[in-house]
Formats: C-alpha cells, sequence, structure tokens
C-alpha cells in the first residue's frame, strides 16, 4: 500500500475518533471552552509582570478587576467553569507572584484537555483534508501515466521499420518550397502589401499568422516608406536620426513605428504555412490545405501549389494514417522506450501502475474529509 494511502487511512481513522469525542462532549460547549481558555491565558500573559510588580498597584487593580469580570462573563452551563473559579481562586489575593499564576494556568487542566481536543480536532482536519489531496494529486499523476503508457502500448502492433518517405518527402518538398517563396515575398514585396496579405489570413482560421501591431500598420498606409520592403524598414531602423533624414520625411515617426515593431517583424517567418512533421490526422489536415491553397496565392508558384494538392490527395488513401502513426511513434519513442516496448517492460508497468491507480481511487471512496 502506498504511503499516501497509509497516511490517509491513519489521519482519517485518527480524525473520525477525535470527532466521535467532540460530538460527545458537545461540540459547540468545547469551542466555548477553547475560547475562554485562550482568552484567560491572554489576560494572564499580559497583567503577569504587571500584577505581580508591588510597585505597580495600579497594575494589579486593573488586572483583578478584569479577572473578576471574565469570571463573571463565563456562561453558567460551560463545562469546566470549576477550573476557571479555580483559576481566579489561586489568584484572589495580594502579593501575587509567578508561582500563583503558575497554579492558576495548572488549576485550568481541566479546560485545557477541552481545549486541546478541539486544537487537535482542527490540526487533524487540515492534515486529513491534506492527505486526501496528497492521494488525489497522486492519482491524477497515475492517470496521465497510464494514459502515456497506453499510448506506447499501441505502437507495438506498428511496423516501426516501415519507410515514411511516401509521405515525407511531399511535405519536405512543399515546406521547403514555401520557405523560400516567403523568404521572396517578405523581401521584396512592399510593407503595405505583405501586411495586408497577413491580415487576410483572419478569414482563415486554420492558418494562424500573428497579426501586425495597429501602430506599426498606421504608419506604413500614411508614409511613402510604406512601399519599402520589411528588410530595408529594419535597415532605416537602425540609422541615426540625422542619416535617416536622407530617406524619409520624419526619423523619429519611423523610428517610433518600426523600433516598437522590431520583433514582430523579426519573427515575421513561414513558419504558420509549413505542415508539422508527424502530420496531424487527415480530416484536419485536408481543411488546412484548402485554407493554405488560397493563402499562399499571393506569393506561391503553380508548382508549390501542386505539391499541396498532392498531400492533399495523399490523406484520402488508405495508408495515410497507418503511416503518420507510424511518423507520432517514432517522434515519441525513444531507445529505450523501444526497448521497453519489445521486452514487455511497459507491459508490466502499466498493469502495476493501473493496480496502484486502483488503490488509489478505492482509498479515496472510503474517505470524505470535510
Amino acid at each position: 500500500m502506498s504511503d499516501s494511502i497509509d497516511q490517509l487511512q491513519t489521519v482519517g481513522t485518527e480524525y473520525k475518533s477525535i470527532s466521535s469525542q467532540l460530538d460527545a462532549e458537545g461540540e459547540a460547549s468545547v469551542m466555548a471552552v477553547r475560547s475562554a481558555y485562550e482568552s484567560i491565558l491572554d489576560l494572564f500573559d499580559r497583567y503577569e509582570e504587571r500584577a505581580t510588580d508591588w510597585d505597580d498597584f495600579e497594575g494589579y487593580v486593573e488586572f483583578q478587576n478584569q479577572l473578576v469580570e471574565f469570571i463573571d462573563g463565563l456562561p453558567a452551563e460551560l463545562p469546566e467553569r470549576d477550573a476557571f473559579i479555580a483559576a481566579d481562586d489561586r489568584l484572589d489575593q495580594r502579593n501575587l507572584s509567578e508561582r500563583d499564576f503558575e497554579r492558576a494556568r495548572s488549576a485550568l487542566g481541566p479546560a485545557r484537555e477541552l481545549a486541546e481536543l478541539a486544537d487537535r480536532h482542527d490540526e487533524l482536519e487540515r492534515a486529513y483534508r491534506e492527505a486526501y489531496h496528497a492521494v488525489e494529486r497522486e492519482l491524477s499523476t497515475l492517470d496521465d501515466r497510464i494514459d502515456e503508457l497506453r499510448r506506447l502500448q499501441s505502437y507495438a502492433d506498428l511496423d516501426l521499420e516501415r519507410s515514411l518517405d511516401p509521405l515525407q518527402s511531399p511535405i519536405q518538398a512543399y515546406n521547403e518550397a514555401i520557405r523560400d517563396a516567403f523568404r521572396t515575398f517578405r523581401a521584396t514585396a512592399p510593407a503595405t502589401e505583405l501586411l495586408d496579405w497577413v491580415t487576410t489570413t483572419t478569414a482563415y482560421p486554420f492558418v494562424s499568422v500573428t497579426q501586425p501591431p495597429d501602430r506599426l500598420t498606421t504608419y506604413l498606409e500614411t508614409h511613402p516608406v510604406g512601399a519599402e520592403p520589411i528588410p530595408t524598414l529594419l535597415e532605416y531602423a537602425d540609422y541615426s536620426r540625422s542619416k535617416l533624414a536622407h530617406y524619409v520625411d520624419d526619423p523619429r515617426a519611423l523610428l517610433g513605428a518600426i523600433g516598437s515593431s522590431r520583433t514582430y517583424l523579426e519573427r515575421l517567418d513561414p513558419s504558420p504555412l509549413t505542415i508539422d512533421w508527424p502530420p496531424p490526422q487527415a480530416g484536419y489536415l485536408r481543411y488546412r490545405i484548402d485554407e493554405l491553397i488560397r493563402v499562399i496565392d499571393a506569393m506561391a508558384d503553380a508548382e508549390t501549389i501542386a505539391q499541396l494538392r498532392e498531400i492533399a490527395q495523399l490523406t484520402r488513401t488508405p495508408t495515410y494514417e497507418g503511416l503518420r502513426a507510424i511518423a507520432v511513434a517514432n517522434g515519441r519513442l525513444d531507445p529505450e522506450s523501444r526497448r521497453r516496448l519489445q521486452d514487455g517492460s511497459i507491459d508490466r508497468e502499466l498493469d502495476t501502475t493501473t493496480d496502484r491507480r486502483d488503490q488509489l481511487a478505492a482509498a479515496l471512496s472510503a474517505h470524505n474529509p470535510p
């Protein structure tokens, strides 16, 4: 049995036992005794030094008055009320000493026991919840591990040595082509044209291109320098104002707009237009390709479009999902996982982990902390 289950059962059993004691004494009454006990100890702590100082008669009188007021305010039905009265008796005299306060605290023993019962109940209640949540966390961790082990186990029936070239080659060819096309487009197209193209991608949810800052687009649309390509604008942003004045009418405006958007412009790359490896599921990829064909029309040639259509056609073949599954498995299986899959270690770990998970679930079902 796991440590977390042992802890939950131990704390739960002790909590239920002390809760029964508390119920037998009357929870409200015990809590009232604890409150009174803490109050009188606080009174002792505040006044002991003054009440035992023969030169501080005023402090002695204040203490005696507050003690009388406290005792008189105790409910007649308060359990262990006699202990408070006994403590008062120990202090109802002149010339108090530290020894008198020790005796008064000792006289509070029966009230202290009830106060400690309440304290222990609160302590165990917190510990019970913590132990319960510890089991919950362990259960959640094991659920994730079981899911991972089952995924690994599902790869056992795959032919992991099968060539993925029929699927990988066309995807690689397209990715290389679109990267080259985008780089050319970014290097030569006017910045306003490029950013207009970026804006059009908002109509295609399967192609996620980060939109430009408003300050950048506003500036480029209202200044002639917007006709320059992005690399030129970034080069301008590195010029001094005096040098930049030879190229633009308002150097300050360019430096503000381009400088504040430098990170965006530098990170604008073709990655949103590429196809991941391993590729997504067939249906999703087909939808994405339909949108990509529309999105890349501004920069891609007919051959690149044809490459996309070839990949879309592959998603409709019986072999696509099989090749994709092997690609996913190859990406997730390191050499150690492959060895464990072959020698049965993953199957054994799954059995052990599932048994442990069932024990944790049973422990949670058996306990219900407040």
